[in-house]
């Protein structure tokens, strides 16, 4: 077989190798995010296809302070300022790399004033950090709160006064949620999941239920 052969055998596996599921990846990207600016226009919200950076100089959640953000609306809703947006990020590098991608809901509003805390939900190594040590606040009056959720922060006490019964009992009906807060500044999102665009609105939704609880508590 000559060097010539064997030289377009190779272009044209590393085409379908590579090439053709970038293809179907970026065709994808770009449908998703034509719905999303549609869906943008419905409700009246800014769209930034790459995110709008000025909301990110002040944010300082997490896995927040680095990746990349996409598909971002943006506007003023119920006198709080409001985003949703998709984020990607990478932990790790070369082969032990891992990309974790999800849509996140943001919340700014002027009357809010929390304690800067984390829950998410609880896995079997939080439970055995735990046993030895790592924070996990519980409540005594919630056990499947306190089962379901890892609760942590650097004033518990401030924290424990914000999750107050009401709050806890909706969190308990809730299911896989992470939530971050401090200050006038809430966000949330559901680890690794991107929501499909005509559940944008449903999930929209659900974050104001989210934001009213924890006004509600403040």
């Amino acid at each position: 077989m000559s060097n010539l052969i064997i030289l377009l055998l190779t272009l044209v596996t590393f085409v379908l190798l590579i090439g053709v599921p970038v293809f179907f990846m970026l065709r994808h990207e770009k449908k998703r995010t034509k719905q999303l600016s549609e869906i943008s226009s419905d409700l009246k919200l800014s769209f930034y296809p790459d995110g709008k950076d000025s909301i990110f100089e002040s944010i300082s959640f997490g896995i927040f302070d680095y990746g990349n953000v996409s598909n971002m609306m943006h506007g003023e809703i119920s006198n709080a300022e409001f985003a949703i947006f998709d984020h990607r990020y990478t932990s790790g590098s070369g082969k032990d790399s891992s990309t974790y991608k999800q849509t996140a809901i943001y919340f700014n509003p002027t009357n809010l004033n929390l304690p800067r805390f984390t829950l998410s939900p609880e896995n079997l190594l939080h439970k055995i950090g735990s046993a030895f040590g790592y924070q996990d606040i519980d409540f005594p009056t919630h056990p499947d709160f306190s089962k379901r959720f890892l609760l942590r922060g650097e004033d518990e006490t401030k924290i424990r006064a914000l999750f107050t019964n009401k709050l806890l009992n909706f969190l308990e009906s809730q299911q896989k949620i992470t939530i971050e807060g401090g200050g006038n500044q809430l966000i949330l999102y559901r680890d690794n999941k991107r929501i499909r665009p005509e559940e944008w609105q449903s999930f929209i939704d659900q974050g104001f239920q989210f934001f009213d609880e924890f006004v509600g508590s403040d």
